[in-house]
């Protein structure tokens, strides 16, 4: 039976462009308090707001607020609305469905799509082959291209990783709309603290986490000088800011207490060191890993977790299977340790069943 829920999209939207509640609700000319009841679906916004909210995502109305596009279609689901059609998408059975995603730059560059919808209200009739062969993650991990040209290689299947936050990722898989969700929500000193957190985030059991690496999170710094975390935040230094939801996030409250958050964000690691090179910032939270490539100076501040979170149903998917026997892989292992600020985990490859009596997020 179709489900015809009021559905908006408002907050995939706001996150996937890295903006707070508050930034939105500046360019919306509405309140915070309204964009929050908005997005949890307690409030119904007026026309005139709805249209300034579409407005400031760049969207049409209809793909902001509708009634739920994505369960009721028989030719498949589309995976999110497109900002505009005509547009360029991806398929991928994922579960019993036909997923149709909206194509955008990933993790690995731009890939080759499987077809062009001219109308989002219809979805494509035509199969693509690809769709049994390919495998859909999400997550912000900058070396993730190199785990799947290994994977690629070895199983033949074709790999789409798209990027996003942890909590970002983890509303996708929620949503059954990709196989596998990236999250570092966790400290090293921690490490159950990301089955921890998806528990939370995927609001039940029937999920497992991947153990997979553990890197060095830490402050990128464009100005030369003996950078300390204490200097960092005693210093008048311009920043880049990472979105809400992201494990960059936490590591930047970290580092900056109470001070005011800055005014622009960049959604992914090599994003704020393309802020610092281009002169828009001073400094920025991001990986040793992609620091080191841009040669800025790199101050540590934390050791992170990196787990893969995946649906119990799909580890014998042939496709996620692979993946994990991917990761288990002696190749894998030596590239890992072979990139600056990360190291494989303890417990690399191994499946931890996410307990339904697990509560709070670290």
């Amino acid at each position: 039976m179709a489900d015809h829920r009021p559905h908006n999209q408002v907050r995939m939207l706001r996150e996937s462009r890295g903006w707070t509640q508050a930034q939105l609700a500046d360019r919306a000319d509405a309140s915070r308090a309204a964009i929050s009841a908005i997005e949890h679906g307690r409030l119904t916004p007026a026309v005139d707001t709805a249209m300034r909210i579409a407005r400031s995502l760049g969207c049409r109305v209809e793909d902001v607020f509708s009634v739920d596009p994505v369960h009721d279609q028989p030719g498949g689901a589309w995976a999110w609305p497109a900002a505009s059609a005509p547009f360029r998408y991806w398929q991928a059975r994922v579960g019993e469905r036909l997923i149709h995603i909206p194509t955008e730059t990933t993790a690995q560059g731009l890939l080759p799509h499987d077809g062009i919808c001219e109308d989002a209200s219809r979805p494509p009739k035509a199969i693509d082959p690809q769709a049994d062969r390919t495998l859909v993650m999400a997550c912000c991990d900058p070396a993730v291209s190199l785990l799947l040209s290994i994977y690629a290689e070895r199983s033949g299947y074709r790999p789409i990783c798209l990027n996003r936050t942890s909590r970002e990722a983890m509303r996708l898989l929620h949503d059954g709309v990709i196989h596998v969700a990236g999250i570092h929500l966790a400290r090293d000193d921690n490490p159950a603290g990301n089955a921890a957190a998806a528990r939370q985030l995927l609001g039940g059991g029937g999920h497992s986490v991947l153990h997979v690496a553990q890197w060095e999170s830490g402050v990128a710094v464009a100005r030369t000088g003996e950078w300390t975390s204490r200097s960092l935040q005693r210093s008048r230094l311009r920043w880049i800011g990472r979105p809400a939801g992201s494990g960059a996030r936490g590591c930047q409250d970290e580092v900056l207490g109470n001070h005011p958050l800055p005014r622009r964000t960049a959604g992914s690691h090599r994003g704020v060191v393309d802020a610092l090179r281009g002169g828009w910032a001073d400094a920025g939270v991001c990986l040793r890993l992609v620091c080191e490539e841009a040669r800025l100076s790199f101050v540590p501040i934390r050791r992170e977790c990196f787990d893969l979170c995946l649906h119990q149903r799909d580890v014998s998917d042939p496709r996620v299977a692979a993946l994990i026997k991917t990761i288990r892989s002696r190749q894998y292992l030596q590239l890992i340790r072979s990139l600056p600020g990360y190291q494989p985990s303890a417990a690399i490859g191994e499946l931890e069943l996410i307990s339904n009596d697990v509560k709070e997020i670290p």
